[in-house]
């Protein structure tokens, strides 16, 4: 698991709200970047010259696709035009988790590894012991 999760967990763990899975966590990491990125995208777009917009936006109604479905040996292509490729949804990419048991069992030796937990009080050793046998197996 990458560290900046782990980093994050911790972070929800000080504002004392109940972190989301590991999983929800490096989506929203994506979701960030997706979001930065597109916005850096639109600020160029809106920055380009409006011949350049005209030149990008006839190569790209001129591209060919092999249609995948088509019976036959044929090799008849499809134009697309730019606003149907803008209009395709894509692949859907969330997956909904059905139980929060697995991710904390995922952080546990995870935070073990990166804890070290001491004490001098013998009321504590017990725990202490416990503690070294889960980060062990």
């Amino acid at each position: 698991m990458p560290k900046a999760v782990i980093q994050y967990y911790w972070r929800f763990r000080e504002m004392k709200v109940v972190p989301p899975t590991p999983d929800r966590i490096e989506r929203l990491i994506r979701t960030a970047i997706r979001t930065i990125e597109e916005q850096f995208f639109q600020d160029t777009l809106e920055k380009l010259p409006t011949a350049s917009l005209s030149k990008l936006d006839s190569l790209v109604d001129r591209i060919a696709f092999l249609n995948e479905h088509q019976d036959g040996p044929s090799s008849d292509k499809v134009l697309l035009s730019f606003h149907e490729l803008k209009a395709d949804p894509g692949k859907p990419g969330v997956i909904i988790r059905a139980s929060y048991g697995s991710h904390y069992r995922r952080l546990v030796p995870e935070i073990l590894g990166i804890l070290e937990f001491r004490s001098n009080n013998e009321v504590h050793r017990p725990v202490i012991r416990a503690l070294e046998l889960v980060k062990k197996f």
